[in-house]
């Protein structure tokens, strides 16, 4: 028998909740799951998953109920409401001292964990971003996507987010 990590917050506090806000994710869930909480499991910290289904129309929900007993909470929206939506449902849902906002394709993946990690205890917010210098970008999107995310982000700053520069990366 496996020992369990020390997962989910049962019975005490839990120091990361993961938010995962999806919509229509049901052909890329699972495989972000396991490497979640893979990852998760790998540290010491208590933790918790939230997915936030927002909306979706395929088997995105069915999906994360099939993790319930490995630590992965589903939070439903009954329409989509949009990315921003999701994560203030999850963040507000969430019991972490910490909280990880990750997206469903982990564009960012689970194991840049270890390079935010030890800057949680300095910073009140950690961002990863793909539009900064040392940033690894495996693998691209199309460049039409590319285009569409920089003058996004572009217009973003102008609305009044400052020097954010990547605000659409998990």
């Amino acid at each position: 028998m496996t020992e369990q990590p020390r997962a989910r917050g049962e019975g005490g506090p839990v120091d990361l909740s993961v938010v995962v806000p999806a919509y229509n994710e049901e052909d890329r869930l699972e495989a972000s799951l396991e490497q979640i909480l893979g990852a998760l499991a790998a540290r010491p910290a208590a933790w918790e998953v939230l997915v936030v289904d927002d909306g979706s129309a395929d088997a995105t929900s069915a999906i994360a109920e099939r993790y319930a007993d490995r630590g992965v909470r589903l939070l439903r929206q009954r329409q989509n409401r949009g990315k921003g939506a999701a994560l203030r449902v999850g963040v507000l849902a969430s019991r972490g001292a910490r909280v990880l906002l990750t997206d469903a394709d982990l564009s960012t993946p689970m194991t840049d964990l270890d390079r935010l990690w030890p800057r949680l205890d300095r910073a009140d917010v950690v961002l990863g971003s793909r539009a900064v210098r040392g940033a690894r970008i495996t693998r691209r999107q199309p460049l039409y996507r590319e285009v569409m995310g920089k003058v996004f982000n572009r217009l973003v700053r102008l609305a009044g987010a400052g020097s954010i520069r990547d605000t659409q990366c998990g």
